[in-house]
């Protein structure tokens, strides 16, 4: 089985169950802030995914991870990982469970991708024009790429919607070789 199905399979699980208790939003907080550490100190993953150490270890490791304000559901989904020998793909599930999440609360993350900074006047039009269009909260993210020489890339979930000088310059030059003088 493919490891993002598997990923898709335990973020859902553990969505389902944190709905029923009424804690998805800071499950979710807890298992990104989890992930922050482990992408942060990239040793962590390695002790948790490594065979030489033991599954006692590993949960001593999640618990000082943790922390003792830690819900139980945490501790139990991160300890289940451990024990299925899943724990290597975390990162991809923590990132599904924040899909399912602001799936639910209709959120779309989106990113802008520019030459330049854009003005904040942009920024909030662009966001408006967007919550209109997709009829959800957006939760807009920043990039700058002078590559781009003008215009925006938008990143929309898997879509680009792609208004850049350099995209339109390369459909001008594959225009252009398809000309016969």
């Amino acid at each position: 089985m493919r490891p993002l199905i598997i990923a898709e399979r335990y973020s859902r699980s553990a969505y389902q169950l944190a709905e029923e208790k009424g804690i998805a939003s800071s499950l979710l907080q807890e298992l990104q802030a989890v992930r922050d550490a482990m992408e942060a100190r990239g040793e962590l993953l390695s002790l948790l995914k490594s065979p030489l150490i033991t599954r006692d270890e590993k949960r001593s490791l999640i618990e000082g991870i943790l922390g003792p304000k830690a819900s139980s559901l945490a501790r139990e989904f991160l300890n289940l990982l451990v024990d299925k020998n899943r724990i290597d793909l975390f990162p991809d599930i923590v990132g599904e469970l924040k899909r399912l999440t602001n799936e639910r609360q209709k959120i779309q993350e989106v990113t802008a991708v520019s030459a330049r900074e854009l003005h904040p006047s942009i920024l909030q039009l662009l966001e408006k024009a967007l919550e209109k269009n997709t009829a959800k909260k957006i939760i807009l993210h920043t990039e700058q790429d002078p590559t781009l020489l003008g215009g925006i890339q938008i990143h929309l979930g898997n879509r680009l919607i792609d208004g850049t000088i350099r995209s339109k310059l390369n459909a001008l030059e594959s225009q252009l070789r398809l000309v016969r003088i």
